[in-house]
Protein backbone atom coordinates (compact mmCIF):
# COMPACT_ATOMS: atom_id res chain seq x y z
CA UNK A 1 0.00 0.00 0.00
CA UNK A 2 3.03 2.18 0.50
CA UNK A 3 3.47 2.39 -3.37
CA UNK A 4 0.59 2.99 -3.83
CA UNK A 5 0.24 6.33 -1.63
CA UNK A 6 3.88 7.51 -2.83
CA UNK A 7 1.88 6.86 -6.66
CA UNK A 8 -0.45 9.41 -6.04
CA UNK A 9 1.86 12.27 -6.30
CA UNK A 10 3.03 10.61 -9.66
CA UNK A 11 3.08 13.17 -13.08
CA UNK A 12 1.57 10.81 -14.86
CA UNK A 13 -2.50 10.85 -14.70
CA UNK A 14 -2.51 7.34 -15.17
CA UNK A 15 -0.46 6.39 -12.45
CA UNK A 16 -2.37 8.47 -9.99
CA UNK A 17 -5.65 7.06 -11.38
CA UNK A 18 -4.54 3.50 -11.00
CA UNK A 19 -3.01 4.24 -7.75
CA UNK A 20 -6.46 5.31 -6.22
CA UNK A 21 -7.81 1.70 -7.38
CA UNK A 22 -5.18 -0.08 -6.05
CA UNK A 23 -5.25 2.21 -2.81
CA UNK A 24 -9.40 1.25 -2.37
CA UNK A 25 -8.41 -2.25 -2.79
CA UNK A 26 -5.36 -2.97 -0.63
CA UNK A 27 -6.98 -0.47 2.34
CA UNK A 28 -8.79 -2.06 5.03
CA UNK A 29 -13.01 -1.06 5.02
CA UNK A 30 -13.73 1.87 6.67
CA UNK A 31 -9.70 2.71 6.55
CA UNK A 32 -9.97 6.87 7.06
CA UNK A 33 -6.23 7.50 6.63
CA UNK A 34 -6.43 6.13 3.44
CA UNK A 35 -9.58 7.71 2.75
CA UNK A 36 -8.68 10.84 3.50
CA UNK A 37 -5.38 10.33 1.09
CA UNK A 38 -7.76 9.65 -1.62
CA UNK A 39 -9.50 12.40 -0.82
CA UNK A 40 -6.83 14.87 -1.30
CA UNK A 41 -7.36 13.82 -5.02
CA UNK A 42 -10.08 15.56 -5.52
CA UNK A 43 -8.30 18.44 -6.34
CA UNK A 44 -6.30 17.01 -8.88
CA UNK A 45 -6.01 18.81 -12.04
CA UNK A 46 -7.02 16.14 -14.09
CA UNK A 47 -10.86 14.79 -14.44
CA UNK A 48 -10.04 11.36 -14.43
CA UNK A 49 -8.06 11.40 -11.24
CA UNK A 50 -10.78 13.05 -9.71
CA UNK A 51 -13.26 10.52 -10.66
CA UNK A 52 -10.92 7.83 -9.66
CA UNK A 53 -10.80 9.23 -6.10
CA UNK A 54 -14.41 9.39 -5.65
CA UNK A 55 -14.69 5.91 -6.18
CA UNK A 56 -12.08 5.21 -3.51
CA UNK A 57 -13.61 7.29 -1.20
CA UNK A 58 -17.11 6.32 -1.60
CA UNK A 59 -15.46 2.52 -1.21
CA UNK A 60 -13.22 3.35 1.69
CA UNK A 61 -16.19 4.81 3.40
CA UNK A 62 -18.12 1.60 3.38
CA UNK A 63 -17.77 -0.43 6.74
CA UNK A 64 -16.11 3.11 8.88
CA UNK A 65 -17.28 4.85 11.47
CA UNK A 66 -20.16 7.03 11.66
CA UNK A 67 -17.92 10.11 11.35
CA UNK A 68 -15.88 8.81 8.53
CA UNK A 69 -19.29 8.23 6.54
CA UNK A 70 -20.45 11.18 7.36
CA UNK A 71 -17.40 13.22 6.37
CA UNK A 72 -17.02 11.10 2.80
CA UNK A 73 -20.93 11.81 2.17
CA UNK A 74 -19.89 15.46 2.43
CA UNK A 75 -16.40 15.37 0.45
CA UNK A 76 -18.16 13.98 -2.07
CA UNK A 77 -21.30 15.79 -2.28
CA UNK A 78 -19.17 19.08 -3.22
CA UNK A 79 -18.08 17.39 -6.60
CA UNK A 80 -21.68 17.15 -7.81
CA UNK A 81 -20.57 20.85 -8.64
CA UNK A 82 -17.47 19.77 -10.45
CA UNK A 83 -16.72 21.74 -13.40
CA UNK A 84 -16.63 18.12 -15.49
CA UNK A 85 -19.43 16.16 -15.88
CA UNK A 86 -18.10 12.42 -15.61
CA UNK A 87 -16.99 13.66 -12.30
CA UNK A 88 -20.30 15.05 -11.45
CA UNK A 89 -21.60 11.91 -12.56
CA UNK A 90 -18.81 9.72 -10.70
CA UNK A 91 -19.82 11.82 -7.38
CA UNK A 92 -23.70 10.99 -7.84
CA UNK A 93 -23.17 7.79 -8.67
CA UNK A 94 -20.44 7.23 -5.20
CA UNK A 95 -23.31 9.00 -3.28
CA UNK A 96 -26.00 6.28 -4.61
CA UNK A 97 -23.90 3.62 -3.81
CA UNK A 98 -22.69 4.43 -0.27
CA UNK A 99 -26.52 5.09 0.44
CA UNK A 100 -27.43 1.64 -0.41
CA UNK A 101 -24.37 0.40 1.69
CA UNK A 102 -25.63 1.98 4.71
CA UNK A 103 -29.15 1.50 4.04
CA UNK A 104 -28.60 -2.38 4.13
CA UNK A 105 -26.04 -1.94 7.04
CA UNK A 106 -29.11 -0.19 9.01
CA UNK A 107 -31.74 -3.08 7.90
CA UNK A 108 -29.08 -5.59 9.26
CA UNK A 109 -28.79 -4.24 12.37
CA UNK A 110 -32.14 -3.73 13.24
CA UNK A 111 -33.83 -7.62 11.56
CA UNK A 112 -30.21 -9.41 13.31
CA UNK A 113 -30.78 -7.08 16.61
CA UNK A 114 -27.17 -6.13 16.30
CA UNK A 115 -25.25 -3.37 18.16
CA UNK A 116 -24.51 -0.71 15.93
CA UNK A 117 -20.74 -0.47 17.79
CA UNK A 118 -18.65 2.02 15.71
CA UNK A 119 -19.68 1.38 12.30
CA UNK A 120 -21.30 4.30 10.07
CA UNK A 121 -25.38 3.59 9.31
CA UNK A 122 -28.16 5.51 7.31
CA UNK A 123 -28.36 7.91 10.53
CA UNK A 124 -25.28 9.18 10.33
CA UNK A 125 -25.66 10.70 7.11
CA UNK A 126 -29.61 11.74 7.28
CA UNK A 127 -28.85 14.88 8.02
CA UNK A 128 -27.10 15.55 4.70
CA UNK A 129 -29.48 13.95 2.52
CA UNK A 130 -31.72 17.63 1.76
CA UNK A 131 -28.03 19.21 1.44
CA UNK A 132 -27.40 17.45 -1.91
CA UNK A 133 -31.38 18.30 -3.37
CA UNK A 134 -30.86 21.65 -5.15
CA UNK A 135 -27.25 20.07 -7.14
CA UNK A 136 -29.24 17.00 -8.37
CA UNK A 137 -32.26 18.81 -9.37
CA UNK A 138 -29.51 21.13 -11.60
CA UNK A 139 -28.37 17.90 -12.62
CA UNK A 140 -31.23 16.72 -14.18
CA UNK A 141 -30.65 19.50 -16.74
CA UNK A 142 -27.04 18.69 -17.61
CA UNK A 143 -26.12 18.68 -21.19
CA UNK A 144 -25.05 14.62 -20.35
CA UNK A 145 -27.60 12.34 -20.47
CA UNK A 146 -25.71 9.95 -18.31
CA UNK A 147 -25.37 12.69 -15.72
CA UNK A 148 -28.99 12.76 -16.02
CA UNK A 149 -29.22 8.98 -15.63
CA UNK A 150 -26.85 8.81 -12.58
CA UNK A 151 -29.14 12.21 -11.28
CA UNK A 152 -32.10 10.16 -11.12
CA UNK A 153 -30.91 7.87 -9.80
CA UNK A 154 -29.81 9.20 -6.52
CA UNK A 155 -32.73 11.29 -6.24
CA UNK A 156 -35.13 8.04 -6.31
CA UNK A 157 -33.28 6.61 -3.74
CA UNK A 158 -33.19 10.20 -1.68
CA UNK A 159 -37.06 10.16 -2.04
CA UNK A 160 -37.60 7.09 -0.13
CA UNK A 161 -34.71 7.82 2.64
CA UNK A 162 -36.16 10.88 3.21
CA UNK A 163 -39.97 10.69 3.11
CA UNK A 164 -39.88 14.30 2.87
CA UNK A 165 -43.00 15.49 1.13
CA UNK A 166 -41.52 18.56 0.12
CA UNK A 167 -38.35 17.22 -1.19
CA UNK A 168 -40.47 14.36 -3.08
CA UNK A 169 -42.75 17.07 -4.69
CA UNK A 170 -39.73 19.44 -6.12
CA UNK A 171 -38.58 16.22 -7.85
CA UNK A 172 -41.99 15.64 -9.59
CA UNK A 173 -41.85 19.16 -10.67
CA UNK A 174 -38.80 18.22 -12.46
CA UNK A 175 -39.79 14.80 -14.07
CA UNK A 176 -42.22 16.86 -16.49
CA UNK A 177 -39.31 17.76 -19.16
CA UNK A 178 -37.59 14.15 -18.99
CA UNK A 179 -40.36 12.32 -19.65
CA UNK A 180 -40.55 12.52 -23.23
CA UNK A 181 -37.01 11.05 -23.65
CA UNK A 182 -37.40 7.77 -24.02
CA UNK A 183 -33.22 6.77 -22.66
CA UNK A 184 -34.53 8.30 -19.51
CA UNK A 185 -37.88 6.13 -19.28
CA UNK A 186 -36.87 3.36 -16.82
CA UNK A 187 -35.41 6.14 -14.56
CA UNK A 188 -38.15 8.63 -14.76
CA UNK A 189 -40.33 5.51 -13.93
CA UNK A 190 -38.02 4.42 -10.99
CA UNK A 191 -38.66 8.07 -9.71
CA UNK A 192 -42.09 8.52 -9.81
CA UNK A 193 -42.70 5.18 -7.96
CA UNK A 194 -40.03 6.60 -5.23
CA UNK A 195 -42.31 9.72 -4.71
CA UNK A 196 -45.30 7.75 -4.58
CA UNK A 197 -43.70 5.21 -1.44
CA UNK A 198 -42.49 8.48 0.26
CA UNK A 199 -46.12 10.24 0.17
CA UNK A 200 -47.51 6.69 0.97
CA UNK A 201 -45.04 6.65 3.90
CA UNK A 202 -45.36 10.05 4.80
CA UNK A 203 -49.02 9.43 5.28
CA UNK A 204 -48.73 6.62 7.33
CA UNK A 205 -47.05 8.43 10.27
CA UNK A 206 -48.49 8.52 13.94
CA UNK A 207 -48.57 11.76 14.94
CA UNK A 208 -46.87 12.01 18.35
CA UNK A 209 -50.13 13.41 19.66
CA UNK A 210 -52.18 10.18 18.81
CA UNK A 211 -49.17 8.42 19.99
CA UNK A 212 -49.65 9.41 23.78
CA UNK A 213 -53.25 9.16 24.18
Amino acid sequence: MAAALKSLEDPCVDVRRVALRTLAHLAAPGDASALQRAAERFADRAWPVRWAAIDAVAWLAQGGTGATVARAFEMISVRLEDVDWPVRMAAAIGLRNLLHFLSAMSEEMRTDDLEAHDVGSIEDVKNQLGLVLHPLLKLLRDPAKEMKLAALELLALLCEQTRSASFSSQLRNQLQHLSQDPDLARAVQAAHEAIERSFRLESQKVPESSKSM
